[in-house]
């Protein structure tokens, strides 16, 4: 996915094709994240799995530095992020996932979503309205 933001088909039976040219194009379990109301992303498990791991490192070494105010935010943080998870999905043959039903239903999710390439991560938007909904929101959290 060369381009940062492209719109990719849901089919009947809840499957979303990951580009290969995407930076989850070659893995095989993708975590399924909440984000915000907005938008959910897509995350390789292994990748993931890795981040929480330096973070819990940073954490042990904010508490035996004493500084409680890092480790506080960086617990929140590991939290977070492991109470937003929707599920594991495996890519299969054709580089399809399957979003989960509860997903679709919050997300509100019919044939089409927008994808937009992060540097870790995707971001899964229903429709250029949401995302222009998201930009909105993140333009205003900067002022």
């Amino acid at each position: 996915m060369n381009d940062e933001v492209k719109f990719m088909t849901i089919d009947a039976k809840g499957r979303m094709m990951v580009p290969k040219s995407s930076i989850l194009g070659k893995s095989e379990k993708i975590l399924i994240a909440k984000e915000n109301d907005i938008t959910f992303s897509l995350h390789d498990l292994i990748v993931f799995n890795g981040y929480i791991e330096k973070l819990k490192i940073k954490r042990e070494k904010a508490l035996d530095s004493g500084n409680l105010e890092l480790f506080e935010f960086i617990n929140d943080k590991i939290n977070f992020l492991m109470f937003s998870k929707f599920g594991i999905s495996n890519s299969d043959n054709q580089n399809r996932i399957l979003i989960p039903p509860m997903v679709r239903e919050k997300y509100e999710l019919k044939d089409k979503v927008l994808l937009c390439n992060g540097e870790d991560h995707i971001k899964v938007f229903n429709g250029i309205e949401k995302y222009e909904e998201y930009e909105k929101k993140l333009v205003n959290s900067m002022k």
